[in-house]
């Protein structure tokens, strides 16, 4: 047997979101709904009936939001959370810019170190040599100061002094 009907539009969309969400056909949704209008005989439910169906869809309803509430909570905290992050990667980001110019800052430090060591050791080096220089000097000086005087010849009152012409 074949049964056209044509529903209006609102039980349409109802008919198709309900079909989707079960995953079956319109067809075997409607012959689900027809078995269940068939057990029931055509009649109506009774007063306790409805009101046990209210209180669980007031229940329902009320589950609903108190999820609604949750979930916007959660927003609100998702929400937090990225400001809290996007700070702290600033913060990260410019802690890791302050510590590479540190790093720069520290190898040219370090490069003038090592400049301002090889200009020590030079200069050490040129005043050892300067050092020895001094040190022959002075050698030398001393060693013609001890023959300089034996060389000269006496002052005139040196030799009357020592009379020198007696040695002759």
């Amino acid at each position: 047997m074949r049964v056209c009907t044509q529903p209006d539009d609102q039980t349409a969309t109802e008919i198709e979101r309900i079909t989707s969400e079960r995953g079956i056909s319109k067809s075997q949704f409607l012959l689900e709904a027809l078995n269940h209008f068939m057990s029931c005989k055509g009649q109506k439910p009774d007063a306790s009936t409805v009101e046990a169906l209210k209180a669980s869809y007031d229940q329902a309803v009320s589950l609903a939001e108190q999820r609604q509430r949750g979930i916007d909570g959660l927003k609100a905290e998702i929400d937090r959370l990225k400001t809290s992050l996007e700070g702290a990667q600033s913060k990260a980001e410019k802690e890791v810019v302050e510590k590479n110019q540190a790093q720069h800052e520290a190898a040219k430090a370090n490069e003038g170190v090592q400049g301002l060591r090889a200009d020590l050791e030079h200069s050490r080096g040129v005043i050892k040599l300067k050092d020895d220089e001094i040190g022959f000097l002075r050698a030398t000086i001393h060693q013609l100061s001890d023959k300089i005087p034996r060389a000269l010849p006496m002052s005139e009152e040196e030799a009357r002094a020592r009379q020198w012409w007696k040695f002759w």
